[in-house]
């Protein structure tokens, strides 16, 4: 991924515009930054990253939830969205959505996401984790690819630090991605923002 973030459009990272589509997602970044897409293409993947976000709200509004009693609050499914904060100098406004998709934080350590940006870029990434104190911690990798899903970017490093609130039921925290050239050697692009989430269980 050249100089660019590949913004995921979140509707195709859950991470802002160089990689990522309209809303950057968090296995890669975004195009919107680069520059590599249009006025007119970025309107129609703002539009499906916004499509997206309301579609999951929806269903997440219909779920109950209720935490685990298991003792590791992380442990389970979560919906999440991933909010740019301070990367104007990228052209991406505090407050673009950057990715909205799903995470499971699994009991031995590990963690997979189901990023929102399309299939082809690479939306299933994978992470392992940690407890440090009261909060949680993150380090995931993605291998992301261009819009075509014919040239490999590079791989895509996601740092969590997160928090779960006294219901168990929400994650809140930060997160920062870093885009690597091909070779893996050299950070392209680096995105901060905000997480947030809201619990999925079988109710």
């Amino acid at each position: 991924m050249k100089t660019q973030v590949s913004v995921l459009a979140i509707a195709a990272l859950g991470a802002a515009a160089s990689m990522f589509a309209p809303s950057v997602q968090a296995c890669g970044l975004p195009d919107i930054v680069a520059g590599r897409l249009s006025q007119g293409q970025l309107a129609v993947t703002r539009m499906q990253a916004r499509q997206v976000s309301h579609a999951l709200a929806n269903i997440d509004r219909r779920s109950p939830r209720a935490a685990p009693r298991s003792g590791r609050p992380i442990v389970g499914m979560w919906h999440f969205t991933f909010v740019s904060l301070g990367n104007g100098g990228m052209g991406i406004p505090d407050g673009t959505v950057l990715d909205d998709g799903y995470q499971t934080w699994h009991a031995d350590g590990t963690e997979i996401t189901n990023s929102g940006r399309p299939p082809m870029t690479q939306s299933f990434c994978t992470g392992v984790w940690d407890r440090s104190g009261g909060s949680y911690r993150l380090n995931h990798y993605a291998l992301s690819w261009d819009p075509t899903g014919t040239e490999f970017v590079g791989p895509t490093n996601i740092r969590e630090m997160l928090s779960v609130d006294a219901s168990g039921n929400a994650i809140e925290g930060e997160f920062t991605i870093d885009q690597y050239s091909p070779d893996g050697g050299t950070v392209v692009a680096h995105l901060d923002g905000t997480v947030s989430g809201q619990r999925i269980t079988v109710d």
